[in-house]
């Protein structure tokens, strides 16, 4: 079987993006962009970055992720990542990284790559407002978070993720998208998802994202159903990086269990 190796990459990828759905074939793999870079910044957490190639339709299904490229982030601190094989949590590993963590003391982020064949990729983003749930409330299968939304409207967007437990087995998660950018500033915001009946309990995921992160799941979900649908044609994504398809990106975060 022959297809785009860039498809095979974002298939591995689903479980690691912010949402939890099933990604879909992109418009990739022309000679300006045919590289693919995907990296999640977290505060208090080590550096990880996926890159490979997006090749053309008729290549062999073997994404590439033995490159030698130059890749620094600007977090605070400049850190060179070195080329490793970092093992993910049931997706395609990373191969560049860095055992330094970054700090929690910034407001944003800057990537550049430098590829072998003298190309430079850039890409930069803001560090969102920490963010804390005040409360989460379990009724019957309904599970509803509080928090209070940032005082900057820019900051305001957010993932509210919904991971399904069965005694000591994980089930599929269920995600939402927040946009809560035109709501008063410092006010306090309700959401809800649905727990499937078998489930004893769930971890509860609250992620505040930047307008560029959001924007990119949007344009996961956009392209994944117009692959599914019969006359859409399929949706490019949202990538902020200059020179390569992907996303660069930080998030924070904030955790519960509810029984």
């Amino acid at each position: 079987m022959k297809t785009s190796a860039f498809t095979l990459l974002l298939l591995f990828l689903a479980a690691g993006c912010l949402p939890t759905d099933t990604l879909p074939t992109p418009n990739v793999g022309n000679d300006e962009r045919d590289y693919y870079i995907e990296c999640y910044c977290v505060p208090g957490e080590p550096f990880r970055l996926t890159a490979t190639r997006s090749l053309p339709l008729d290549e062999t299904l073997t994404p590439d992720l033995d490159l030698p490229l130059d890749a620094t982030i600007v977090a605070g601190d400049t850190i060179n990542l070195r080329f490793d094989i970092f093992p993910g949590s049931g997706r395609l590993p990373y191969n560049y990284g860095s055992h330094r963590t970054m700090r929690t003391d910034v407001d944003s982020i800057f990537l550049r790559v430098s590829t072998p064949d003298r190309r430079e990729i850039t890409a930069r983003d803001i560090v969102p407002a920490p963010v804390a749930i005040d409360s989460v409330r379990r009724d019957n299968n309904l599970v509803t978070i509080r928090f209070r939304v940032s005082g900057n409207p820019s900051s305001n967007y957010y993932i509210y993720i919904l991971q399904p437990l069965r005694g000591n087995e994980t089930l599929d998660a269920v995600s939402t998208l927040l946009d809560y950018s035109a709501s008063v500033p410092r006010s306090v915001v309700e959401r809800s998802l649905s727990l499937p009946e078998e489930a004893t309990g769930a971890r509860v995921i609250l992620r505040g994202v930047s307008r560029a992160c959001y924007s990119y799941q949007i344009s996961l979900n956009e392209a994944n159903s117009a692959q599914q649908g019969s006359i859409i044609s399929p949706a490019p994504l949202a990538g902020n990086i200059e020179g390569a398809n992907g996303i660069f990106t930080c998030y924070t975060e904030d955790e519960r269990v509810v029984e």
